[in-house]
């Protein structure tokens, strides 16, 4: 698996999503400020309208971090949890257990390499 391809995918993402936070949240924001007679459904809407608005950065991470777990067979909903909580913090952090893994070989995987040698060398 390419990593450097699947955190260029994140940014990809990830820019426009914090730029759609920025903007057209504030936007929304403080039109759900100003309301005052408007009825409280069109209230409602507009409020779960801004509340998507202001977590985008958070759902394209937590997109992200499902189907890189899925692809690497780990918990890929518990990574998405994560998240959605955490955003880019769980992101960096998945990398970084990614690359130490992946530096650091555990004892199972020294012990089925060396198995694959010997059976090889039979």
């Amino acid at each position: 698996m390419n990593l450097r391809k699947e955190v260029e995918k994140l940014i990809y993402w990830y820019i426009p999503a914090i730029m759609i936070t920025y903007f057209l949240g504030t936007v929304v924001t403080a039109q759900v400020k100003q309301i005052n007679g408007i009825t409280p459904l069109l209230s409602w809407g507009l409020l779960a309208t801004a509340l998507l608005l202001n977590h985008i950065h958070s759902i394209v991470v937590s997109i992200w971090l499902y189907f890189l777990a899925k692809k690497m067979d780990q918990r890929n909903v518990l990574w998405a949890l994560f998240g959605l909580v955490a955003h880019i913090f769980a992101a960096v952090l998945f990398v970084a257990l990614y690359v130490y893994e992946e530096t650091n070989p555990s004892e199972d995987k020294k012990i089925k390499a060396k198995r694959n040698l010997f059976i090889c060398s039979k």
